[in-house]
């Protein structure tokens, strides 16, 4: 696989565009696009730049044959807008679902339901909760909320959460902090 494939392959697999990866490393995209099709190849800054980014070595990229069996290839991430979009779901999610379980038992007091009513026990409020909005037609709206905050969860569940919470996890370590202050030198003082 020559240079150019693996930059088209490796670009594709993060799901960016020409335009989007030749402004993360600072070139024009028709500059791209030849190192793509063959027509030139980049400079040694640029190899590097590329390397970093995807996360594979230079000398994956440089070389036409590999002699390792396996090169990852980082799986599509999600764009910052992608990632907004899910937590903006999941927040109105949370605040709608919130809101209908706050007017669901607010609502029988203001109808004048009693006192000893609302004391009865979990199951008569989970009963009397239904029983609001199935009286006026809009049971709809808190499975709409339940469903949207379930959207949302789902949407924020991915791998690329799961790796952030891990690595802030690595660098919040007391190991690695120890580390980082030099408190861990193997050298004894007199």
């Amino acid at each position: 696989m020559t240079l150019g494939e693996k930059i088209l392959t490796l670009r594709k697999a993060r799901g960016w565009s020409q335009e989007e990866l030749a402004g993360r490393i600072g070139v024009t995209r028709q500059a791209l696009s030849r190192w793509e099709s063959g027509a030139a190849v980049p400079d040694t800054v640029n190899v590097v730049e590329l390397s970093d980014l995807f996360g594979v070595s230079c000398d994956y990229l440089l070389r036409e044959k590999w002699t390792e069996d396996r090169v990852a290839v980082p799986q599509k991430k999600d764009s910052l807008e992608q990632r907004i979009v899910a937590w903006v779901v999941t927040v109105l999610g949370a605040v709608g679902t919130l809101t209908t379980l706050i007017l669901g038992c607010v609502l029988p007091c203001w109808s004048g339901a009693s006192a000893s009513g609302r004391l009865a026990g979990i199951k008569l409020e989970i009963i009397r909760w239904f029983t609001v909005w199935m009286e006026r037609n809009l049971l709809w709206l808190p499975l709409f909320c339940w469903l949207v905050l379930g959207v949302g969860i789902v949407l924020l569940r991915r791998k690329e959460v799961s790796a952030f919470v891990k690595d802030v996890l690595h660098e919040a370590s007391p190991k690695k902090i120890r580390q980082d202050l030099g408190l861990d030198d193997k050298e004894e003082r007199p």
